[in-house]
């Protein structure tokens, strides 16, 4: 007995021993199309709790080759911008140049690599195509099905709860996806990054945007590899072992190591047309992204010192900031805050662009949320007066022009047939008037749902009824279109109707999610200044926002963005002052407001 358990021992000390052994850098693999599974390897650190408790970074091994393996990091490890110049907010601002160029470029080769590396670490990368240290994957990287990527679903990405705490875009469903840059430039916007969204389909967004994920993409010289130590699965990644001399080398200098900046913050999300799959919601979708909290703000220097949500402390006073000289209209409450901005662009020669966007963000637990506002505080009121005084009415810290479905309801009055469309206001049915046939015209009757929990919703003129809205719970419906993004891709409708329009000043708004809007007003028929857009190019502005949806409002004269009672945006030639109405879209009330 003695002696079975004598064997018994070894034979466990011996297991010990072999499930400890080192591999060789030999040993080590690149995605393998059989069996479908990748070697991990741990290789530098990283901050990776929430706390910033420093941890191993994780490799996903795409490929080996000549004694050099190139890493993608597993998880999203943090959030930042490209570039801070996407449409430039003047014509005077340097445009962006290009990847290697760029600031998140710079700030992988310098912040990023004296943070994740020591320096004897440093010492076993190799220069990756675009000459530095720590790159990103190109968007042919994420289609090489011998990478490891032969579906979308492969290309989705979770992240550390470091990058969740610092101002990454999380997507709210079970898994909380989220997305990350590509090194490649959007090759039909100017000013755009490819990007994988949550869903792992490829599209493209503005470079400022800054709650896009980073998955840093590293090559390492096998050649400095002492050994591997682990099985090289996820559970059980390798560990790379370098000579001791390498693991001794230290930083020669008398300057401290760069310490981990926290990532600029922005708005999102989205896709280019011609790659881009619809993402499918989720049961429940609505409820669980709007869990998703307003990151911090990209003007965080101009406001006061702003929570972790993005609002003021409890007990300090609103911040109010109204600068025509700069573009620059920003507000912040414990439950608000709203930050416009006045950009600039020449997208072709004597077609120079004007408009302001706004992003809106409130804060979750607020019951706050965007709906409509009316003359004399009345749903289905028939006076029209001034817009900016509506708002100065309700006291709205900001506001814009809706559908102006009035304008139908008074040209049926004279005997016109003109279908009114799906009118709901605060729950009531105003008008069950939808369009009976697809329309190629502006308004083409589409419809836009806004909901009490701040969900935002777009359909076709004839795909839902008035019936199943109010079901729904629908507050406010409004009939105008067309819905310009659906799943963040650009609508058959508007390329269509694009097709038959003009440049003119657009209104419209859209959502990134519940809690998060995006407002945006194109001013035109300003000589020199702002000629107006096409529609098609309206709703690319919102997709460069990140917005999932979007929607098309009244342009022309009745294209209205006002900040605080007062208009932020100017007229075109044929009116000084912006058509009468008998309500606005708003959110925010201020006593501050006159």
């Amino acid at each position: 007995m003695k002696k079975l358990s004598v064997l018994a021992m070894v034979i466990l000390l011996v297991s010990i021993a072999c499930s400890t052994l080192a591999a060789t850098p030999d040993e080590l693999q690149g995605y393998n199309t059989k069996k479908r599974t990748w070697h991990y390897v741990e290789f530098g650190s990283y901050p990776t709790e929430a706390d910033g408790t420093l941890r191993p970074i994780l490799w996903r091994v795409l490929s080996v080759k000549d004694q050099q393996a190139t890493l993608l990091s597993q998880y999203i490890l943090f959030a930042h911008r490209v570039d801070p110049n996407c449409y430039p907010i003047n014509k005077n601002s340097e445009p962006y140049a290009g990847w290697e160029t760029s600031e998140l470029f710079q700030y992988l080769n310098q912040e990023f690599l004296g943070a994740a590396f020591t320096p004897g670490e440093q010492s076993a990368l190799v220069a990756n195509a675009d000459g530095g240290l720590v790159s990103l994957p190109a968007s042919n990287d994420l289609k090489n099905e011998k990478l490891g990527f032969g579906s979308q679903k492969l290309r989705q990405a979770q992240s550390t709860e470091y990058a969740k705490a610092n101002g990454l875009y999380v997507y709210q469903g079970a898994k909380k996806y989220s997305p990350y840059w590509l090194s490649t430039r959007s090759e039909s916007k100017k000013y755009a990054q490819r990007k994988v969204q949550d869903n792992g389909a490829i599209g493209y967004i503005c470079v400022e945007v800054a709650d896009v994920g980073v998955r840093p993409l590293i090559t390492l010289d096998l050649g400095k590899v002492l050994s591997l130590e682990g099985a090289g699965t996820l559970e059980d990644p390798y560990k790379a072992i370098l000579p001791e001399a390498l693991e001794e080398q230290t930083v020669t200098d008398e300057t401290e190591a760069p310490v981990v900046e926290e990532a600029a913050p922005a708005a999102e999300p989205e896709p280019e047309a011609e790659e881009v799959q619809p993402e499918e919601p989720a049961e429940g979708s609505a409820e669980e992204a709007a869990e998703t909290e307003p990151v911090s703000s990209a003007y965080a220097e101009f406001f006061p010192a702003l929570t972790a949500e993005g609002f003021l402390p409890a007990g300090e006073p609103e911040f109010v900031l109204e600068d025509e000289e700069k573009g620059l209209w920003l507000y912040a409450s414990q439950d608000l805050r709203v930050e416009i901005v006045r950009k600039e662009s020449l997208p072709k020669k004597n077609r120079p662009w004007r408009w302001y966007e706004a992003d809106i963000f409130v804060r979750k637990q607020s019951g706050e949320s965007m709906k409509v506002y009316y003359a004399g505080g009345q749903p289905g009121t028939k006076q029209q007066v001034e817009i900016r005084k509506i708002a100065q009415e309700n006291k709205l810290v900001f506001s814009m022009n809706s559908d102006w479905y009035y304008y139908r309801v008074k040209r049926n009055a004279k005997k016109k047939n003109v279908p009114v469309g799906i009118i709901i206001r605060e729950g009531g049915i105003l008008y069950d008037d939808p369009s009976k046939r697809l329309l190629s015209t502006i308004p083409n009757r589409d419809i836009l749902a806004l909901y009490e929990d701040g969900n935002m919703e777009v359909y076709d003129y004839n795909a839902i009824t008035t019936e199943e809205l109010v079901a729904k719970g629908a507050r406010d419906v409004l009939s105008f279109g067309p819905v310009l993004l659906s799943n963040g891709e650009i609508t058959a409708q508007t390329l269509d109707i694009s097709s038959r329009q003009s440049d003119n000043p657009r209104s419209g708004i859209g959502m990134v999610a519940p809690g998060h809007y995006v407002s945006i007003v194109m001013e035109g028929r300003r000589k020199g200044i702002s000629v107006g857009c096409t529609v098609k190019e309206f709703a690319e502005l919102f997709q460069l926002k990140g917005c999932t949806v979007a929607y098309n409002l009244d342009g022309g004269g009745t294209a209205s963005m006002i900040f605080m009672g007062k208009y932020v945006n100017q007229m075109g030639k044929y009116t000084a002052e912006a058509r009468k109405q008998t309500e606005v879209l708003g959110v925010g009330v201020s006593d501050q407001v006159e």
